[in-house]
């Protein structure tokens, strides 16, 4: 059985909606369910009571919840001591970043450290915010720049820098009924056809969650996993894309207007690493030299 699927038991169990244990695990809802499936499908038994809106805890599922409690204990332990000793071994630090992490500038951090420490190994690792979570919360890597929101749940073993900061907005084609305004309100794209990133990214997630917070279910028209084709299809007139500003102002035409959205859906990008463990030389290193750069903790 995949150990990654006994926590996220462990998680719905303690959540009782796969809503908010999805969001908790920062996994797509629709993964969640599956892995449950499969994991009621090789037990041979149902491991919750579902109901619309909730779910809870069959009687199987309530004898099973302790073992599976243990077996992801046991599996955190061996993974800490193994990257722990693979870290004391190497002098590496393995960071993960963010797909956009050049137009944040984080390459150069990258760069500016492998100069300072030439005799560090630094590893980086690429991958969507939610991805990286996981990688961090599985001991897969020491830290990670990452995407949060207001609507994100960092786990309590993580610290954090804010490193920068940006915000959503609204791209569409410059011939579009909304194109003249300095700003727009989410609700105001209610009946537009949606560009978004796809389903398993952060960004999907953080639009779909404003979009309901502004009640309404967003019309989506297409999801991918590159900028590049959802701004083409914009040109083309395919719908309205929702991205943050940074990463995209350079990719922008003249056949396409951004515009802030209204009020302000402001993400961070953040350093996550453990604060349960006294970090190794390069790690700290690494954390001087970007909270010496202005970044806040």
């Amino acid at each position: 059985m995949n150990l990654s699927w006994l926590k996220e038991f462990i998680v719905l169990s303690e959540t009782g909606n796969y809503l908010a244990a999805s969001g908790k695990l920062y996994i797509a809802q629709s993964s969640l369910s599956r892995h449950i499936k499969a994991m009621e499908e090789e037990l041979g038994v149902l491991l919750f009571e579902r109901t619309t809106r909730t779910v809870t805890l069959s009687a199987f599922g309530e004898l099973f919840l302790p073992y599976a409690k243990k077996i992801a204990e046991l599996e955190n332990q061996y993974q800490f001591e193994l990257f722990q000793y693979k870290r004391k071994i190497s002098g590496a630090v393995s960071v993960g970043a963010i797909p956009s992490m050049s137009q944040y500038g984080i390459l150069d951090l990258f760069e500016q450290f492998r100069k300072r420490f030439p005799d560090y190994s630094l590893d980086i690792q690429e991958g969507d915010s939610t991805e990286l979570m996981e990688r961090l919360v599985q001991g897969e890597i020491d830290m990670a720049f990452v995407r949060i929101s207001p609507y994100s749940h960092i786990d309590d073993g993580f610290a954090q820098i804010t490193y920068t900061r940006d915000c959503l907005a609204a791209i569409m084609p410059a011939g579009h009924a909304l194109a003249e305004r300095s700003e727009i309100h989410l609700k105001d794209l209610k009946d537009e056809p949606l560009l978004l990133l796809a389903g398993d990214t952060f960004m999907f997630q953080l639009c779909l969650s404003a979009c309901q917070k502004a009640h309404f279910e967003p019309r989506i028209a297409f999801t991918g996993h590159k900028s590049e084709n959802i701004l083409s299809m914009v040109e083309k007139g395919f719908g309205i894309a929702l991205l943050t500003q940074s990463p995209i102002q350079e990719k922008l035409t003249s056949s396409m207007v951004m515009i802030p959205i209204e009020p302000e859906i402001e993400t961070a990008i953040v350093l996550l690493y453990g604060k349960g463990r006294r970090p190794t030389i390069p790690e700290r290193e690494f954390i001087s030299m970007l909270q010496g750069s202005g970044c806040t903790a």
